[in-house]
């Protein structure tokens, strides 16, 4: 579920036309290809339980829709708000569902659930312990992957957004607070927080395990977007770049397979070198009247996933951009494509 809120809205869902093939789901289960998967996770309509998942399978680039209501005949649930690959399974987080469902990446059947949570965000693990970020429970929780329990939270003030899990610290972007929450991932304790820009929402790490975020800014506050290195020894932010304007509210965080190049959404899609000092002036992608809402870089095919949720009523377009710009195809995934993430056995 996104913050800025998606209205009920009715309307069709058109088939897709596009240059990639999409069919039914006749074959299932889809075994897994050399060449690997791209799961694509939509959202679906607030309230109207019609999340679900897509899969590429890179091997001919064949699309396959609906693929969780496809191997468990009951549906994923409402707004699919992140997926995380951890040791063999797929962690599917449902945000309004207040659950993650765990499935096998092999045939996708339902391995169980993990429950209790009042609206989840995003999962990362280690081994069997992992932790999930929160919406309204002011907590961020800790879980046990082996019992599928929440063993305890870690209280935080606010709203949790992206986490990164990086030299057994957790980093926890806290929106509500224009702050980075630092955790000490073995005993669950909140240590330390640093201030960054606006809204918090992405985070990742670089090539020398420099620290990334990403602020959405405020258009009622008239803030800026913005863009932070923070110093993971230090903790301290080394770097402060201001993006677009206030209408261009930012989101959307990655980095390619080498960990040198950021790629993010504000309104356009922009790229920007780990060692850059200053915005990039133009745009990677640029806005057509679309409706950029996610992005994903798949590090085994060098390839930059954009989704465009085009009226948050029919299906998402999916654009498949080489590292150089260039267009390598595209596709139509389920309605408001949130998430991307990959697989590859």
């Amino acid at each position: 579920m996104r913050i800025t809120s998606i209205g009920l809205l009715f309307g069709l869902i058109f088939l897709a036309s596009c240059d990639d093939k999409e069919q039914p789901f006749a074959d299932f289960p889809l075994p897994p290809k050399n060449q690997g998967v791209v799961l694509i996770g939509s959202e679906g309509n607030f309230q109207f339980g019609n999340a679900d998942l897509t899969v590429l399978d890179k091997s001919n680039y064949t699309v396959f829709s609906d693929v969780f209501f496809q191997a468990n005949r009951f549906k994923l649930g409402d707004v699919l708000q992140s997926i995380y690959v951890h040791e063999q399974k797929i962690y599917l987080v449902v945000n309004n569902s207040q659950k993650i469902e765990i499935i096998s990446p092999q045939n996708y059947v339902s391995l169980g659930s993990i429950n209790g949570f009042t609206s989840p965000r995003q999962i990362v693990a280690k081994g069997s312990k992992a932790f999930v970020s929160e919406y309204y429970a002011n907590a961020v929780r800790v879980v046990d992957l082996i019992s599928k329990q929440i063993t305890s939270s870690i209280n935080i003030p606010g709203w949790a957004e992206e986490m990164l899990w990086l030299n057994n610290k957790l980093y926890v972007c806290n929106a509500s607070r224009n702050k980075i929450l630092v955790i000490d991932a073995t005993t669950n304790v909140l240590t330390d927080s640093i201030t960054v820009g606006a809204e918090p929402v992405s985070i990742t790490a670089d090539n020398a395990n420099n620290i990334w975020v990403l602020c959405k800014g405020s258009k009622t506050k008239q803030v800026h977007p913005s863009l932070h290195k923070i110093d993971a020894i230090r903790g301290t932010v080394d770097l402060q770049l201001q993006a677009g304007v206030y209408d261009d509210e930012a989101k959307e965080l990655c980095i390619n397979a080498a960990k040198q190049t950021l790629y993010w959404i504000s309104k356009h899609v922009y790229a920007m070198p780990v060692s850059a000092t200053q915005m990039p002036a133009l745009p990677f992608v640029y806005n057509n009247q679309q409706t950029f809402y996610a992005l994903g870089f798949d590090p085994d095919a060098g390839e930059l996933f954009v989704a465009d949720a085009i009226d948050y009523v029919q299906k998402s377009m999916i654009y498949r951009y080489h590292e150089s710009g260039a267009l390598n195809g595209q596709f139509k995934a389920g309605i408001n494509t949130g998430h991307f993430a990959f697989y590859k056995p």
